[in-house]
């Protein structure tokens, strides 16, 4: 074979891997009044709510937004979790495009769907933290 087919095989190949990947990359289910339990999760992480709030959420088809600091007991560190629930699967997807293109631009920002919301992960204090929170999340449907 030519150099040139080589290099077509190659795009070929790169190219169907990526459709296969992006279409591994979902959203969570969505189920309408299902807003996610962060206390739960974060009790499943070995941490605990200390503090949390309540905000607007102003994106298209936004009902709410909470947010809630996360630690560890006596660690020192933790992390902020944003809540912002949608009426609609195609609300809460929207919002989690221009979410996650906002993070991208932030320090490190981890973004999630997960029932009726996008839940972003910031202020990442606890690496150790991030890491079992993600692990219950994902463990209770986030994604």
């Amino acid at each position: 074979m030519n150099p040139r087919r080589w290099r077509l095989a190659a795009v070929l190949v790169m190219s169907a891997a990526l459709v296969v990947f992006l279409g591994a990359c979902g959203h969570a289910g969505y189920a309408a009044d299902a807003t996610p339990d962060i206390a739960k999760a974060a009790q499943a992480a070995g941490a605990d709510v200390i503090v949390s709030g309540r905000a607007e959420n102003r994106y298209p088809g936004g009902t709410g937004a909470t947010w809630y600091q996360v630690d560890r007991a006596g660690a020192g560190g933790g992390v902020l979790v944003g809540v912002l629930t949608f009426d609609s699967a195609a609300a809460r997807d929207a919002a989690y495009r221009q979410v996650q293109f906002r993070a991208n631009r932030l320090p490190p920002t981890v973004v999630y769907t997960w029932r009726d919301a996008v839940v972003q992960i910031s202020q990442i204090d606890s690496w150790g933290l991030l890491q079992d929170l993600a692990t219950a999340m994902e463990a209770a449907g986030a994604k």
